[in-house]
């Protein structure tokens, strides 16, 4: 039997289907709906992050805080993976107190956040925080771990904080201790202002990794660091005893596995390291990761208590062969019974590719690699030594002390422009 379509149905619905394909060319995919970010007006609401998903409160959602808050005693950590947005509005949180208070054994990432992956973190001030967290625990102010991509990187920017402790619990190790991130791979650190006073400090109960920003990266993906301030940093540091492979102290991140770009940031710190790498910027860069380190400068006084530390004023230890330093210098004091401790790169320096560094030999007299250069103190704060035109750039050497980023000035020490 044949079969008749009737086209009285069929004209129209080809004229529909012609409609919604011309629809679907002229305007693309529909645009995302906007929503408005959660406010937070108390600690109970920041803890309350991710706990109703379905009503603008879940680990994917933006939140905003609106108004100053006072007093955050005993925050429990946010559970779960953080992908949303935390924007601090330019208000600030003051004396939060951060306590892994559950599955003591299970070793989880403390912070305010657990875990973050491709988050964003901005315009947020923090005035005195404190984290206990368990052995073997990653901490960080902002998150214990954070993941992510090269393509959809978190994003940590316009911070301040101002007062931290970070300590193990009971005297426990922890694992790996950073200012704002323990342990993570793809971030960008954009304008950042680190002020660790007297009295807060950062100490590793035993072992593992420290640093100002970050304790280890996790060798997944690149971080960024631009316009960075570190000051008044104070990270101490036991002895290894065996317990991990990469100890090390930095004043930005105590050892890295991935690849860096650090760009116009400055490190003022004392760190105290027994059988540690330790370095003004980076305690240990494992091999095979590749390092820039840009118009940045080092201040740092390094405490050893044992014969076989390794201290550098920028890095501690250096096994990649594909790192640059330029426009950068470092003032470094030694007290305290002395290991191996250079300058610039405490071990493995010859394996810096290129660039230009400068030291003040007044105080440490060898840089540790063969580029850097050592100067008196009066030389360095000489406008002379900091030429405003390239001389053989190609090579990275001589370039240019760009006075857009650099306030250099007669009798004082170079400073950065744009670094908060």
């Amino acid at each position: 039997m044949a079969t008749h379509i009737r086209q009285d149905y069929v004209y129209p619905m080809l004229a529909i289907v012609g409609i919604v394909c011309i629809t679907f060319l002229l305007l693309g995919d529909e645009p995302a709906i906007e929503t408005t970010p959660t406010q937070i007006t108390s600690c109970s609401d920041l803890e309350a992050i991710g706990s109703d998903p379905y009503n603008g409160k879940g680990l994917d959602d933006s939140y905003i805080i609106t108004v100053n808050i006072l007093e955050c005693p005993n925050f429990t950590p946010i559970e779960g993976v953080f992908t949303g947005t935390l924007d601090g509005n330019g208000k600030s949180i003051t004396n939060i107190k951060i306590l892994n208070k559950k599955d003591k054994d299970k070793d989880l990432p403390t912070g305010i956040f657990r875990q973050i992956k491709s988050a964003t973190i901005k315009n947020l001030t923090i005035y005195g925080g404190e984290i206990k967290a368990n052995r073997n625990t990653n901490q960080g102010l902002l998150a214990g771990e954070a993941s992510g991509s090269a393509s959809d990187p978190n994003i940590i920017s316009n911070v301040r904080i101002e007062g931290l402790k970070m300590t193990g619990d009971n005297g426990e190790r922890t694992g790996s201790s950073g200012g704002l991130i323990g342990k993570g791979s793809n971030i960008i650190f954009d304008k950042i202002v680190m002020t660790l006073y007297s009295g807060h400090s950062m100490e590793m109960q035993q072992n593992y990794q420290a640093g100002g920003l970050m304790g280890t990266t996790a060798g997944n993906g690149p971080i960024i660091i631009k316009n960075v301030s570190v000051k008044y940093l104070n990270i101490i540091s036991p002895e290894c005893n065996g317990y991990a492979t990469a100890c090390a102290v930095g004043g930005l991140i105590g050892a890295v596995f991935d690849d860096l770009n650090i760009d116009e940031t400055a490190v003022y710190a004392k760190l105290e390291g027994k059988s540690n790498d330790v370095g003004g910027f980076f305690g240990k860069i494992g091999a095979g990761h590749c390092i820039k380190i840009k118009d940045s400068y080092a201040d740092i006084e390094v405490k050893g208590k044992a014969n076989d530390y390794i201290a550098g004023g920028l890095i501690g230890s250096l096994d990649s062969t594909c790192s640059i330093l330029q426009n950068t210098y470092t003032i470094m004091d030694v007290e305290g019974s002395t290991g191996t401790v250079y300058a610039v790169i405490g071990a493995n320096g010859s394996n810096i590719e290129g660039g230009e560094s400068f030291f003040d030999k007044s105080i440490v007299d060898e840089s540790g690699d063969q580029i850097s250069k050592g100067y008196t103190t009066a030389e360095l704060q000489s406008p002379k030594q900091y030429p405003e035109t390239d001389i053989q750039p190609e090579n990275h050497y001589h370039t240019a002390w760009d006075r857009n980023i650099w306030i250099i000035e007669s009798n004082k020490y170079p400073r950065l422009k744009n670094t908060p």
